[in-house]
C-alpha cells in the first residue's frame, strides 16, 4: 500500500464515518470440516458521487461498481469494498481519525487480528477463535442495527 500524509487518512476516515459500513458476514461452511460457519470482514462505501470513489481508488486501490438507480431513486450508486490486507491497512491508518464508526472499527480490527494477514478468510481454526469471531460478529451487527 502507498504511504500518504495524515490528512488523506483523516479524509478517508470521514468518508467511512459518513458513507461506510463495516460488516462481518458468513461466506459458507468451513472448507474442510463443513461444520462451522466461515466468517469474513469487509468495508463497503456507497455513494452517488463518482469523483469520491475515484479518489478512494486512487489512494487505496481496488475497483468500484455502479448500480443504476430506480424510479424512486434515479441516481446511480457506486460501491467500493475493502477486505484482507487493504482493510487491515485502512483500519490501522484511519483509526486515530474515526469518530462515528470508532467502536465498529475497533471490533473489526479485533476480528481481523484472528486471521492470517495475507488472507481475507482463514484456514480452519480452533473452537475458541471461532467463538470469538462469532461474538465480534454479533457485537458489530448490534451496533450497525442501532445506527448511532
Amino acid at each position: 500500500m502507498k504511504e500518504h500524509p495524515d490528512f488523506v487518512f483523516a479524509y478517508m476516515a470521514g468518508i467511512i464515518d459518513g458513507e461506510g459500513c463495516f460488516s462481518i458476514f458468513k461466506l459458507g461452511k468451513d472448507y474442510k470440516t463443513r461444520q462451522r460457519d466461515y466468517l469474513a470482514a469487509k468495508l463497503t462505501i456507497v455513494n452517488t458521487d463518482k469523483p469520491m470513489l475515484d479518489w478512494i481508488v486512487e489512494h487505496f486501490g481496488g475497483k468500484y461498481r455502479a448500480k443504476k438507480g430506480t424510479s424512486k431513486s434515479p441516481k446511480t450508486c457506486f460501491y467500493w469494498h475493502a477486505h484482507g490486507e487493504r482493510l487491515d491497512y485502512i483500519l490501522d491508518k484511519c483509526m486515530p481519525f474515526f469518530t462515528a464508526k470508532l467502536e465498529r472499527a475497533k471490533l473489526l480490527r479485533e476480528f481481523r487480528k484472528t486471521f492470517d494477514s495475507k488472507r481475507w478468510v482463514s484456514k480452519p481454526t480452533t473452537e475458541e477463535i471461532h467463538n470469538l469471531r462469532f461474538e465480534l460478529k454479533v457485537k458489530l451487527h448490534t451496533l450497525n442495527k442501532h445506527r448511532y
